[in-house]
């Protein structure tokens, strides 16, 4: 029943992709809802993680610090900041 362009269609395409150790094709997914729905903090999350697993620290800090501009007090999004600057 969903639209192929319905941002939670696409959020559950990218996370598939995700868990399924395709990390472009769902970096592809993710950045699809964020143009849909720019703060949604699932896509947020998972895209920073994916870009920090790619090695791509500064797309990762970015998304992250979007993230905390929506939900300031999302205790992932500030420990995983932390491991990334860590990192």
């Amino acid at each position: 029943d969903l639209a192929p362009h319905e941002p939670t269609y696409r959020f559950a395409l990218g996370y598939t992709l995700h868990e399924e150790k395709q990390a472009e094709a769902a970096a592809v997914e993710y950045r699809h809802v964020l143009a849909l729905a720019p703060n949604d903090r699932r896509v947020l999350f998972n895209l920073a993680v994916l870009e920090r697993d790619l090695g791509r620290s500064v797309e990762a800090l970015l998304l992250l610090d979007r993230l905390l501009r929506v939900r300031p007090k999302d205790a992932r999004a500030w420990y995983t900041k932390g491991v990334v600057h860590y990192e």
